[in-house]
């Protein structure tokens, strides 16, 4: 499977055989806003921060972007936790930050801050119906309604 990136600041690259994803790196200097100050003083929307990054993904498969793990540690979030781009889009790949610390944080230009990961698609029709089948075992019932706690094997 071949997918085509476009990329002219850094190299987009596995950093391992056995990574899941390409990195992300931002394109510049760049300064992670707590969420308080974003919406109290800077803006009334997450800042998006710039990877440079086009791609062309292989027919029937889109993209994840999933936050990397030593960035999560330093506080710092996806506003979406993960983000979808689907097949037909061609734009840059923007990144929405935030960091739930109380201060701001500063990132140095390339850092690899998120993972871009290819899955395959579905493909699917749409039936539209007056009414679900809803007589399963977990009926509607929803969160946490399977119980909090895994069974031990042994106390």
């Amino acid at each position: 499977m071949k997918v085509f990136v476009e990329n002219k600041y850094y190299k987009l690259e596995k950093a391992t055989p056995g990574s899941a994803g390409i990195d992300l790196a931002l394109i510049r200097d760049e300064t992670i806003y707590p969420l308080d100050r974003i919406f109290n003083k800077i803006q009334s929307k997450i800042p998006l921060y710039r990877t440079g990054t086009r791609v062309q993904f292989p027919p029937n498969t889109f993209g994840i972007v999933a936050l990397r793990s030593g960035i999560a540690r330093k506080g710092i979030h996806l506003a979406n936790h993960i983000g979808i781009i689907d097949n037909d889009y061609r734009g840059e790949i923007y990144l929405a930050l935030y960091t739930s610390r109380p201060h701001e944080i500063k990132l140095e230009k390339y850092t690899r801050v998120a993972q871009l990961i290819i899955l395959p698609t579905i493909n699917y029709d749409i039936a539209q119906v007056e009414q679900i089948n809803r007589n399963t075992a977990r009926g509607e019932n929803g969160f946490n309604s399977t119980g909090e706690k895994a069974k031990p094997i042994r106390d």
